[in-house]
């Protein structure tokens, strides 16, 4: 009987290992399926293929794990393609903004003019201006000026204008409108510290522009005085006064809408002095001589449109 048994077992073993070879055949082939899917979904990924229309995502492949990750990216043309345009656009702005500041820079020259070219000026300053209000030959100009007054006290100071009656500085600004405004002031106030006479001059400056932006605005040197007015009046030598001029009308000329008059050359003794020959008191010049200092200012114009584009050239009147 036993023997019977182990027989009919050794008949049986074939079957038992064809059935395990067939169900490790059928689970390697199922195993192969899957990869061979999973293997197709990575691949789409890695060319960034999608179910809607549009351009390629950035993916990075991981059906490639051996293979380089930069080979692996998409890149988006779209993008790309945007970025270079971006790239050029910037690349542009340099060069538009030399332009733009090249044209900036073009100074305003100074040119000819005759008396008329003063009839919408105005002359704002102290007793120098006096003089030029009472002598120079530019009747339709309009004065507002005052023996004594300085940065200080300009703008609280009132003075009469023809058709417009007794008025501050501030009000007439505001109420008559001129092409050119003539500023000389600070010599009267040499007796303080000379920054500070130079900060509020700025200030003052700056209340100008506010009140007239579209004027032209003359900024004029104080004028020299004489050797002998400077050593009976120490306060008001001319190396204070040139410091003055250099760090107020000259530092803020700008030769487009600011610019720096400097008449003191017309009349130098050549020693950097007021010649004692123009002048009665040391410190103004004789009356006849506002008729030279006007033919000067004359030869001092600026027309808009009359540009000079070489930067290294300076005013002439600032020589």
């Amino acid at each position: 009987m036993t023997e019977h048994i182990d027989k009919k077992t050794k008949r049986q073993e074939p079957l038992v290992l064809a059935s395990l070879m067939i169900s490790l055949m059928a689970t390697s082939l199922i195993f192969l399926i899957v990869i061979l899917i999973q293997g197709k979904g990575s691949a789409l990924l890695s060319t960034g293929i999608s179910g809607s229309a549009g351009p390629a995502v950035h993916r990075i492949s991981a059906a490639e794990p051996g293979k380089n990750i930069i080979s692996s990216i998409s890149l988006d043309t779209t993008k790309t393609t945007q970025n270079t345009d971006n790239t050029s656009a910037v690349q542009a702005v340099p060069q538009l903004l030399e332009e733009e500041l090249k044209k900036a820079e073009e100074k305003l020259t100074f040119q000819t003019v005759d008396s008329s070219y003063f009839d919408d000026a105005l002359f704002v300053g102290d007793s120098r201006t006096v003089g030029l209000r009472d002598y120079a030959p530019f009747d339709n100009a309009d004065y507002f000026c005052s023996e004594g007054i300085g940065t200080y006290t300009v703008m609280e100071t009132e003075v009469e204008i023809e058709g417009v009656g007794v008025t501050g500085l501030e009000n007439l600004l505001k109420t008559k409108h001129y092409g050119k405004i003539y500023l000389m002031l600070g010599l009267n106030e040499l007796y303080m510290d000379v920054e500070k006479i130079i900060g509020r001059y700025g200030r003052l400056v700056n209340q100008l522009r506010q009140l007239a932006p579209d004027s032209l605005l003359f900024l004029q040197a104080n004028l020299y005085v004489t050797e002998g007015y400077a050593l009976n009046n120490p306060d008001f030598n001319n190396d204070t006064i040139r410091y003055l001029n250099d760090n107020t009308a000259k530092a803020l000329a700008d030769g487009k809408t600011i610019f720096y008059l400097d008449v003191n050359p017309l009349f130098d003794d050549g020693y950097g002095n007021l010649n004692p020959e123009y002048s009665g008191d040391g410190a103004h010049v004789y009356g006849k001589l506002y008729l030279e200092w006007a033919d000067w200012m004359k030869t001092q114009g600026i027309v808009k449109g009359n540009k000079e584009p070489n930067l290294n050239e300076g005013n002439e009147s600032s020589q």
